[in-house]
Formats: structure tokens, C-alpha cells, sequence
């Protein structure tokens, strides 16, 4: 009986000096589980406040490439309101010179365009027209602003009003080169009755 009692003795305190040993045991992960969590919190907090500098960095370039667009946008509308200002005053002369020599040089001789008017209209009516479309373009350039809504989309309707602008001063120049050519046409003409009115001489 002494060694049952010893023997279940023994087997009592190996359970009861085991179990202060798994207690430990379970209750140690939780301690490490709490700076794992924190950690991984801390890492999100330092990766969201990176990715929100990264934007913040990205937002400043941006602007700051828009900027410099600004500028160059805005010296192009000035370069072109002068360059078509230009282009305009040498049609102008060129048209009025011509003229000029129709009136005082072969209508006397009894030559005349039978479209004449025509051709003047013609003219006045895209010289109108470049003049409408070189304001409009001055005016979208110069409302041109990188903190609007849509800085992109302004951009771009930029960009088609000076198509059409370069378009209309194509059909400008096409309309005062018809005028001339008939006029010049008409000049030939008369040099070769001249040339044959001599010759019969």
C-alpha cells in the first residue's frame, strides 16, 4: 500500500508540476502576438503616410510641369496673335496692291474680272474668319489655369482652336492667291494684245 501511495504521489506531482510549465507555455504567445499586431499597424501607418507623401510629392511635379506649360502655352498665344497679326498685314497689302493695279491699270484698258467682287468677297469672308478664330484662340490660351477642374481638357481645346486657326489662314491665303492669279492672268493678257497690236504695227 506504501507503494501505491507513493507511486500515486508521484504521479500527482508530475501533473501538478507540469501544468504551472504548459500554462506558461500558452499564455507566452500572447505577449508576442501583441507587438506582432503592432507592428503590422505601425508598418501600415508608415506605408499609407509614404504613399500619401509619394502623392502629395507627385501632386507638387505635376503642377509644377503644368506650370511650365502655363508659360509656354501663354508665350504661344502671344506668338501667334503677332505672327497672325503679321501674316494678316502682308495679305492686306498684297491684296490692296493688286487691286490697286486692276483699277488704275487694266480697267482703263477695258480688261476686267468678271468675279471681281466675287473674289473680294470671298477674301473679306475668311480674313473675317481668321480674325474670329485667332480671338477665340487668344482667348482659351489666356483662360488657360493649372488649379482649374480640367487643366487637360482646356489644354486640348486649345490645341483644336489652333488648328482651326491655321486652317483658316490656308484658306485665306488659297483665296487671296485665286484674286491675284486672276488679276495676273488678266495682266498676261493684256501684254499679249499690246505684243500683237505692235507686231500688226
Amino acid at each position: 500500500m506504501g507503494i501505491k501511495f507513493a507511486s500515486v504521489f508521484f504521479i500527482l506531482f508530475l501533473v501538478f508540476a507540469q501544468t504551472p510549465a504548459l500554462a506558461q507555455e500558452d499564455s507566452s504567445p500572447t505577449p508576442t502576438v501583441k507587438p506582432t499586431i503592432n507592428r503590422l499597424q505601425n508598418a501600415k501607418a508608415k506605408a499609407s503616410e509614404a504613399a500619401e507623401r509619394r502623392a502629395q510629392k507627385l501632386s507638387e511635379a505635376r503642377l509644377r510641369v503644368c506650370k511650365g506649360r502655363s508659360i509656354s502655352l501663354h508665350n504661344r498665344v502671344k506668338n501667334t496673335v503677332s505672327r497672325g497679326g503679321k501674316m494678316h498685314q502682308r495679305l492686306e497689302h498684297l491684296v490692296a496692291a493688286v487691286d490697286k493695279f486692276y483699277t488704275n491699270r487694266l480697267v482703263p484698258q477695258g480688261l476686267t474680272l468678271d468675279n471681281h467682287d466675287e473674289l473680294l468677297a470671298d477674301i473679306d469672308a475668311k480674313e473675317a474668319n481668321v480674325a474670329l478664330l485667332l480671338d477665340q484662340a487668344k482667348a482659351t490660351g489666356e483662360e488657360f489655369d493649372c488649379e482649374s477642374d480640367d487643366p487637360k481638357g482646356q489644354l486640348e481645346s486649345f490645341k483644336g482652336d489652333m488648328k482651326a486657326v491655321i486652317e483658316a489662314f490656308k484658306e485665306y491665303k488659297l483665296s487671296v492667291r485665286a484674286f491675284v492669279k486672276a488679276v495676273k492672268d488678266l495682266a498676261a493678257e493684256s501684254r499679249d494684245n499690246s505684243e500683237e497690236s505692235e507686231a500688226q504695227i
